[in-house]
């Protein structure tokens, strides 16, 4: 529900400064700062409250040491919760005098502390762009892709793949093409031809969904969460060290999804799926820093 304003009875004025007594030890603070983010005291404060102290404090049975953070939220919207104070003692405490702000901050907190505590994983966007290249047993083998985001999506992006010797050349060549294409070429029919033949023949087009570090590539369509996933995708994983790690040929996309994150988790997980790219792994190693350069 949402907050309404204290509004004092009729003939007996609101008192500036107010004594809390909470779980023993009294705290002094004004009527407007409690009454500022908190339904709680709102709706404590607004009529007649009868647990009072012999010297006249509200007594409040809760935990005076996670109430100095509640308080401290109230006067200034600083989260200081240090030990041995918890973070889930604070948050219960925040949820009881239903203070939103300080519960909202308490829960990000928590979150962010149970992510895998590896390298710092950079943003997504900074990674996936450039391209990447994947060396196999001979020149021929050679493969390379280049992902670019979508122009203010930074869910989805756009995926070129090329394979064969030449195939970072054929990408860096397919980035100096004009677009739209000059209407001479347009009007030369061997020019487009030429064109329409090269990207047939070395390119793939295709598009890439970001799912925090974890990628669904899929060539030649767009691949979307909870889906099975078709023999033409990937799924893959960006590495703390930009480098990215692609399975072939996922079955689900779910049950790969959540493989992927727990190696995430176990560097000496990534470290052997990287050692045995025959078992379904690929390591493409990033070539060129600006995929827009």
């Amino acid at each position: 529900a949402a907050c309404v304003p204290a509004v004092a009875e009729q003939g007996r004025p609101m008192k500036a400064v107010i004594k809390l007594n909470v779980g023993g030890t009294v705290f002094t603070t004004t009527l407007s700062t409690l009454q500022a983010g908190s339904c709680f005291f709102r709706s404590l404060l607004s009529g007649d409250y009868n647990d009072v102290d012999l010297d006249g404090a509200v007594f409040i049975d809760r935990d005076a040491r996670y109430f100095h953070v509640v308080l401290q939220y109230l006067r200034c919207a600083i989260v200081e919760v240090e030990p041995p104070l918890s973070l889930e003692g604070a948050l219960a405490e925040a949820q009881f005098f239903l203070v939103d702000g300080l519960v909202a901050e308490l829960e990000k907190r928590i979150c962010e502390r149970e992510r895998p505590s590896t390298t710092p994983w950079r943003s997504a966007e900074t990674l996936l762009s450039g391209i990447y290249l994947y060396s196999g047993g001979s020149e021929d083998e050679k493969e390379a892709i280049e992902m670019i985001f979508d122009s203010g999506d930074n869910e989805h992006g756009r995926l070129t793949h090329s394979v064969g010797r030449r195939a970072v050349d054929q990408l860096e060549a397919l980035r100096v093409i004009p677009r739209p294409l000059p209407q001479l070429w347009r009007d030369q029919s061997a020019a487009t031809s030429l064109l329409a033949r090269f990207m047939q023949t070395y390119i793939s087009r295709g598009t890439f969904t970001c799912h925090g570090n974890v990628l669904a590539l899929r060539l030649g369509g767009r691949s979307t969460v909870g889906s099975a996933a078709s023999a033409h995708s990937a799924i893959g994983l960006v590495l703390p060290n930009g480098d990215l790690l692609l399975l072939e040929e996922a079955v689900s996309l779910q049950e790969e999804q959540t493989m992927l994150e727990q190696l995430a988790r176990l560097q000496s997980g990534i470290r052997a799926a990287i050692q045995r790219p025959n078992d379904g792994w690929k390591r493409f190693k990033r070539h060129v820093a600006n995929a827009q350069g």
